[in-house]
């Protein structure tokens, strides 16, 4: 997903144009959220329009990091409403995930050396 892709997408959002128009009028001025380059930020992470938000959950589950670790990753980078919801849904729906959760790796067992003296 390119900077462009999200302006694009962004401006054709009805919900997130009409954001945008608030910002750059400046009746937004005491708005967590800000526009930079075109694109609508909260904060540091910026706003996934809604057409682009499975694209973005796929990226973020390829490499099946959990739910905890997904929320972690997507907490950096983007933002949209719900975002925990769809990321547990996506997780919880995910059999790869399901697998690896319920049979996590085991730790392999070591039978420590008897001393030959006590401290």
């Amino acid at each position: 997903v390119t900077h462009a892709l999200i302006v694009k997408k962004t401006n054709e959002d009805q919900h997130l144009s009409q954001l945008k128009k608030d910002l750059m009028s400046g009746k937004q001025r005491n708005s967590e959220f800000n526009l930079h380059k075109g694109a609508i930020f909260r904060g540091q992470r910026v706003v996934i329009p809604s057409q682009l938000q499975p694209q973005i959950l796929s990226q973020l589950h390829e490499t099946h990091i959990g739910i905890v670790k997904m929320k972690a990753l997507a907490r950096r980078y983007c933002y949209w409403k719900n975002i925990d919801r769809d990321i547990e849904n996506t997780v919880k729906s995910c059999k790869a995930c399901c697998d690896i959760k319920s049979n996590p790796v085991k730790a392999p067992l070591h039978c420590w050396d008897e001393p030959e003296e006590n401290w």
